[in-house]
């Protein structure tokens, strides 16, 4: 059997959010009135991500969109944050920093890693800035690239 494609999910793998997500939470959400402490918003990070992510497994939801991923960051930010004045303010300002690529940086292996799999005779590397390219025939599923999310 040949290599046709290896994906990484990004966040986790491929990137980290610099600083980290409870110091950005806890930041934006006090600017709008939150009084959870930084440990507080790191728990509560944490329980709402994992709680999300078992409700998909258990719905058996793998696949997304941009108006999905929205959605779901949107609960997670409002379970968070809670206690904001203005959550819908709140929320938009977290999706716009972390929507910055200057929010994120590549683990340090991850240039060496891309660059051995670049290498390889059955290999296609996309860079950060490019879609994937060429795309198969669609098969309804989702991929995700540092850019977004993209239909295949």
């Amino acid at each position: 059997m040949s290599v046709r494609w290896i994906v990484f999910d990004a966040v986790g793998t491929v990137i980290e959010p610099v600083p980290d997500v409870a110091t950005v939470y806890h930041a934006i959400g006090a600017r709008h009135g939150s009084r959870l402490s930084r440990t507080e918003v790191s728990d509560r990070f944490r329980s709402a991500f994992q709680a999300d992510e078992s409700a998909d497994r258990a719905t058996n939801r793998l696949t997304t969109d941009e108006f999905l991923e929205r959605d779901r960051w949107r609960r997670i930010v409002n379970t968070v944050l809670d206690d904001v004045e203005d959550p819908d303010s709140c929320f938009q300002d977290l999706f716009d920093h972390f929507g910055r690529p200057g929010s994120w940086q590549c683990f340090d292996d991850v240039t060496d890693t891309l660059t051995e799999l670049f290498y390889q005779p059955w290999s296609k590397v996309t860079s950060r800035s490019k879609k994937i390219d060429p795309l198969p025939e669609s098969t309804g599923k989702v991929a995700h690239t540092t850019k977004g999310t993209q239909q295949i």
